[in-house]
């Protein structure tokens, strides 16, 4: 079947092919947003409109479970047994464990600055 131009796959195809992105990085970083979109209308609906502060436990908790319940539900659809590299996983556990220090460090005295 081929691509139609109305449908969404589609016009993402024509946007990457122009910017020259591989499929790869384009697919990896749709699912990066997707996965994120929840944490980020929790958090835009919290500050600007329930004008309520949102703690470091409830972002870095629905970062966590988000990532997780995509990496389960990826694995349970695969159908078969995925051997993983140690490496990508202790990079991206590190990364994440610096990103929410940083994110502790600058919220540390309730006071952020631009």
């Amino acid at each position: 079947m081929a691509l139609q131009p109305n449908f969404f796959v589609y016009k993402c195809v024509c946007i990457f092919s122009v910017l020259h992105i591989q499929s790869d990085v384009a697919g990896a970083t749709f699912m990066a947003a997707g996965s994120s979109a929840p944490e980020l209308a929790t958090a835009v609906i919290a500050v600007f409109i329930a004008k309520d502060d949102i703690g470091l436990g409830t972002v870095v908790g629905s970062a966590v479970y988000n990532v997780m319940f995509v990496i389960s539900v990826c694995a349970l659809a695969a159908g078969m047994v995925v051997y993983l590299h140690w490496w990508p996983l202790f990079r991206d556990c590190a990364f994440y464990l610096l990103s929410v220090v940083a994110l502790a460090l600058v919220i540390y005295d309730e006071k952020v600055f631009w």
